[in-house]
């Protein structure tokens, strides 16, 4: 959702925006689940209908684009018009966006007015007068080969789409880049090897080449149009302000996002939260449970902020009782997971099926997608942040890739190096154990599995082409091993990694007993707790980071482990800080199977599946149980899931069915 604060209109997607761009007068957004690219003019009407500029044109999901007004190029022949750039990873397409207004005016379909280029790789960045891109090749190549992209940037001439320049010197993805308003031919480029460059296009030179600002990568930057300032933001939350009119390009100023906008906040709600403590005001002393209380109204959020235990997003339950749904199945259902923006549950069973279902069900009725294509069972199945892959792992010593709408892999992970190839002399030896877990990780740039006693870490490609079908029968995706990393214990049980954030830690569970961390930017082992529990983990969550809601980073800094322990099983909540056990849930069953646990969104609640046919919800805070799901429950609860928007939680069970639960009756 955008609001503006000038027309007072607010624009409506139903979903986070994936890429959004602003001129001041035009608006275009690509939101998921179709990545529909999509413009709205923001100062004419507050009513002013969007503009769908469709997704027929980029066979790919639009991940970069960028609006700008060329006035200031008296030879341009689109001076005084507004250009919109829309990048993916198979095509760098130009539009007009008046054009585009007034073909869409005369009942037919806007259409780019040129392609800039095609088949480039992936995007992470646009700028303009000229088009920057960051391209990427999975496979190592030598520097003169053509098709070698590297962690560089291209100029591109607009609108014939020639490359200028070739810019090469950060060791790392390059994530943004801005052209100096003072000096349109400097621009200015950040990266995850943590520095920054000031680059003269007419001279050819560095003009500065920032030492490492900080342990984050860097994520975005900005330059102030009024005076040569910089600033650039970090995946740990901070804002660095650096002053360009002088060669030594000083720091000027740090600000902590986090703790600004908190103190923003206690700012305005201090007149109510005095009015609540003060002597004048009337206190209400109850000794209900938080979730019995009454709620505050639906989309006050400084209420929500200001009541005890409030929560903008995911707030489970209100003084309305839940309501149990369920949906059929046919086997055993190990595991489930909600996509990032809630549109699709997938299941995993032991029948070696998953499953994708759209949501909701009283829309599509249990409509979706059946994944064939494993031997064995499935162990685990896992979801990209952008929503539209699913990753499974399974006993028969595979992973695969699958396209969340399309019952084919698009990519079989069954070789330790890389794709099978019969007809290669290269060592590739296959799994030797089964790949107890899967996931996506850091923005789904890497796949990181765990087999046997191994963590391995992948890159990934992929280069279906849908409107081919030769070549989608060839299935060219191809993925590379990047590094494998031992662990202590015979057998890897459990993985966690967040993929919502950049952060460089993975968390294993092992056979032995104890919890490692994993810390991929320096490649070793960081932390190790020994006998987490008196019997081997077989479940690891680590708090993830909803698009919907927004915590400290200390809070995504929380996991939580599960184990069949000698006194029927028994929860444990940690901080990545210490070494030590934060929180103990017990009183759910567990002295057998593997049961799930899960965050809610709000981070008020902990749910946990149980062998006593019921799921379990517990105060995080408290440490005590909250409330038991039942729900016609009859065998063991596998797993639960808390939706990522709506208060929703499903949960897994070995009767073969899935059950939703909801504060709606």
């Amino acid at each position: 959702m955008f609001q503006s604060d000038i027309t007072g209109s607010t624009i409506s997607t139903g979903h986070p925006a994936s890429v959004i761009a602003s001129n001041g007068t035009v608006l275009a957004f690509c939101a998921p689940p179709t990545h529909r690219l999509s413009l709205c003019s923001i100062a004419s009407s507050r009513t002013t209908p969007i503009l769908d500029l469709g997704n027929r044109h980029h066979e790919r999901a639009v991940n970069a684009i960028c609006l700008w007004e060329p006035e200031a190029l008296e030879e341009h022949e689109f001076r005084e018009s507004t250009l919109l750039c829309s990048a993916s990873r198979d095509a760098i397409l130009l539009w007009h966006v008046e054009e585009a207004y007034a073909t869409a005016a005369d009942g037919h379909a806007p259409a780019p007015i040129a392609r800039l280029s095609e088949g480039q790789g992936n995007v992470e960045a646009l700028t303009a007068p000229l088009i920057l891109s960051r391209l990427e090749s999975l496979e190592q190549t030598s520097p003169s080969s053509p098709t070698h992209a590297g962690d560089g940037v291209q100029i591109l001439q607009v609108p014939s789409g020639e490359c200028v320049a070739r810019i090469e010197g950060h060791t790392a993805l390059v994530t943004g880049a801005a052209f100096c308003l003072h000096a349109p031919h400097h621009l200015v480029t950040i990266s995850e090897d943590r520095t920054y460059k000031v680059w003269d296009l007419e001279a050819g030179t560095v003009l500065h080449n920032s030492s490492i600002l900080c342990a984050a990568a860097l994520t975005c930057l900005a330059l102030d149009p009024s005076f040569p300032r910089l600033a650039v933001g970090a995946a740990d939350g901070v804002v660095r302000f650096f002053d360009l009119s002088t060669p030594a390009y000083r720091q000027v100023q740090v600000m902590d996002v986090g703790n600004a906008v908190e103190k923003q906040i206690a700012a305005k709600l201090s007149q109510q939260v005095a009015a609540a403590a003060g002597p004048k005001g009337t206190r209400v002393i109850s000794c209900a449970p938080q979730w019995k209380s009454p709620a505050p109204p639906e989309g006050d959020l400084q209420a929500q902020a200001v009541s005890w235990g409030g929560c903008a997003v995911g707030s489970l339950f209100y003084a309305t009782s839940l309501a149990a749904h369920q949906v059929g199945a046919q086997h055993v259902t190990v595991t489930l997971a909600y996509s990032a923006d809630g549109s699709r549950l997938a299941t995993a069973s032991v029948d070696k099926t998953a499953r994708a279902v759209r949501l909701p069900l009283s829309r599509f009725a249990g409509e979706g997608t059946d994944f064939i294509a494993h031997s064995s069972a499935v162990n685990c199945v896992s979801w990209s942040r952008d929503s539209q892959l699913v990753l499974t792992a399974g006993a028969d010593r595979a992973a695969y890739l699958w396209s969340a709408g399309k019952a084919d892999p698009a990519l079989a992970l069954t070789h330790v190096e890389r794709p099978h190839d019969p007809n290669s002399s290269k060592p590739n030896a296959a799994f030797l154990s089964e790949v107890k877990a899967a996931s996506f990780m850091y923005l789904d740039r890497f796949i990181v599995l765990a087999s046997g006693g191994k963590v391995y870490l992948y890159r990934y490609l992929l280069n279906e082409d849908p409107t081919n079908d030769l070549k989608r029968l060839q299935n060219s995706n191809k993925y590379r091993l990047v590094q494998q990393f031992t662990s202590t214990s015979n057998t890897v049980t459990s993985l966690a990694c967040s993929n919502g954030i950049l952060s460089n830690l993975v968390l294993c569970a092992g056979s032995n007993r104890a919890v490692e961390a994993l810390d991929l930017g320096e490649g070793r082992w960081v932390r190790a707790i020994e006998d987490a529990h008196s019997r081997p983990v077989h479940t690891l969550v680590l708090n993830s980071a909803s698009p919907y809601v927004n915590h400290p980073q200390e809070a995504y800094e929380l996991f939580a482990t599960a184990a069949v322990d000698s006194d029927g099983g028994c929860v444990k909540l940690w901080d990545l800080r210490t070494r030590r056990c934060v929180h103990r849930f017990s009183g759910h069953a567990n002295r057998q199977h593997s049961v799930g646990v899960a965050f809610s969104p709000c981070l008020r609640y902990l749910g946990v599946g149980s062998e006593d046919k019921v799921a379990h919800l517990f105060d995080m805070r408290m440490g005590i149980p909250l409330h038991r799901l039942k729900g016609g429950h009859t065998d063991v609860v596998s797993d639960i899931a808390f939706h990522p928007l709506y208060p929703q939680v499903a949960t897994a069970c070995f009767d073969g069915r899935v059950r939703f639960f909801s504060d709606v009756a």
